[in-house]
């Protein structure tokens, strides 16, 4: 039979241990999400499709985050909404509020914009590259390295659609998955 006082010594280690894994690891509570987004570069691409040339956008940016450490693609948000605060959704004649690019691990680029219910694609589009130079999520032409995960300092290219005529005024807003908060940057 346990004495008495190993009991509570064994009461006190788990209370511990339990005090510390809800102090660190807080599954109940969500963490605010601490992330920088800077522009780098911008310019346009252009590529000819059917005879003709077309010329669309580009912005680059750093992703820097302390909270989380490391961000899973498929919990990362992102918005893009042009300047008053609409979007004009590809040639459909639909005007939104904001455009989510969602994460679609098995295409290439992997952020994807679409909208309605429908699955119309909108042209935005975005690619995520990692410090070490890996593609987050891999592409599908080539076995190169790729990463499951982002990392802080990664940079996204950030494609418009060829029918938009400058990504100035635009704004892309990120959320996390489990977190508190946005970040957000208003394009140069």
């Amino acid at each position: 039979m346990l004495s008495k006082k190993v009991v509570w010594v064994a009461v006190v280690i788990v209370v511990a241990i339990a005090g510390l894994y809800f102090t660190i690891a807080s599954p109940f509570t969500s963490h605010e999400l601490k992330v920088n987004l800077s522009v780098v570069a911008s310019g346009n691409h252009s590529f000819s499709a059917k005879g003709e040339t077309y010329v669309s956008p580009y912005v680059n940016l750093t992703i820097r985050f302390t909270s989380p450490s490391v961000l899973d693609p498929s919990k990362l948000n992102l918005t893009i909404t042009g300047p008053g605060g609409r979007i004009a959704f590809g040639g459909s004649g639909t005007v939104l509020s904001g455009i989510r690019i969602a994460y679609y691990e098995n295409m290439n680029p992997h952020w994807l914009a679409t909208c309605c219910g429908g699955g119309m694609w909108s042209g935005y589009t975005a690619t995520v590259i990692n410090p070490d130079r890996s593609v987050v999520g891999g592409t599908l032409t080539s076995s190169g390295s790729q990463d499951e995960t982002i990392e802080s300092g990664a940079n996204m290219t950030l494609t418009f659609p060829s029918n938009v005529n400058s990504a100035r005024g635009y704004v892309l807003t990120a959320s996390y998955q489990g977190t508190s908060g946005t970040a957000s940057i208003t394009l140069p």
